[in-house]
């Protein structure tokens, strides 16, 4: 029953960040957040940060504007393969938050939910026998989610200092 669960938390993950659902943009469990002194957002934003964040070594960072004060971001799903056929998983996924009455915009990550359908995954294999396999797989789990973390607050804070040097065009 509990792998159903962690299947049912991942296939809703995707698809609602595939689709660029709002309220999973917008709500979560923040694991990472920035705060750039800058007013607004605009699609011209959007269309910089996309070409600023091409694929490479590591997939490329998809940008969509979700309401005149919003932008949601994540991973691609397009993976390189980054060593010996291995990729890695993004443990996050992003949203950009312009507050102009404080004068700030909030870069804010949000826990992904696969990571979330890891733990009845998890769960489900403890109560068994629990061999050397089992305990050194479950290690190799939490230790590929760190560092899939650990890369993403890299990006994540790129994607910070981007948006701090995209400013907001002189009108006459």
């Amino acid at each position: 029953m509990l792998i159903v669960l962690a299947v049912c938390i991942v296939f809703s993950d995707v698809i609602l960040s595939w689709t660029w659902n709002p309220s999973y943009f917008r709500f979560g469990i923040p694991v990472f957040r920035a705060r750039v002194d800058f007013q607004h957002a605009d699609q011209d934003l959007v269309q910089r940060l996309s070409w600023k964040f091409p694929p490479g070594f590591l997939p490329a960072l998809a940008f969509h504007a979700l309401s005149r004060s919003e932008i949601a971001f994540r991973e691609t799903f397009r993976r390189p393969r980054i060593l010996y056929g291995w990729t890695y998983f993004p443990s996050m996924h992003g949203l950009i938050r312009c507050v102009p009455e404080r004068n700030s915009t909030y870069v804010t990550g949000y826990l992904n939910w696969w990571l979330l359908g890891l733990i009845p995954l998890g769960l489900s294999v403890l109560p068994g026998p629990r061999n050397s396999d089992t305990v050194g797989l479950l290690i190799f789990l939490s230790a590929v989610s760190v560092l899939s973390y650990g890369v993403q607050v890299l990006r994540f804070r790129k994607v910070s200092a981007a948006v701090a040097r995209h400013r907001m065009p002189h009108r006459s």
